[in-house]
């Protein structure tokens, strides 16, 4: 999953969730909006659609393997440095690797 800064007719820009992204080769990446998107999603985009963009847009990332989380850094700031920290917090924060970063190779 990439978390991608686009511009939008409301806003300067908006952030949305891509999955199954591909790098294409010429500093562009393709993918699906989040399925399960839920906000009202800008320039006429729908959940699923495919879409392609700048490489350069890209402001975050998140990699799971079944059991945590890797990437993901602007929720996980936001956790840490959110209001309240109560169990389900801590819950979402157990979620995450030790280690944000893959190891090389994994994301290649």
């Amino acid at each position: 999953v990439v978390i991608v800064a686009m511009p939008t007719e409301a806003y300067d820009r908006d952030y949305v969730w891509v999955v199954e992204p591909v790098r294409l080769g010429d500093g562009t990446v393709s993918g699906l909006i989040y399925p399960e998107e839920d906000a009202p999603l800008l320039n006429g985009l729908r959940p699923g659609e495919p879409v392609t963009v700048l490489e350069t847009d890209i402001v975050d990332w998140m990699l799971r393997d079944g059991v945590t989380t890797r990437g993901s850094f602007v929720i996980r700031g936001s956790l840490i440095d959110g209001p309240g920290r109560g169990s389900d917090v801590e819950a979402l924060l157990a979620r995450f690797h030790e280690d944000p970063l893959p190891p090389i190779g994994l994301t290649d």
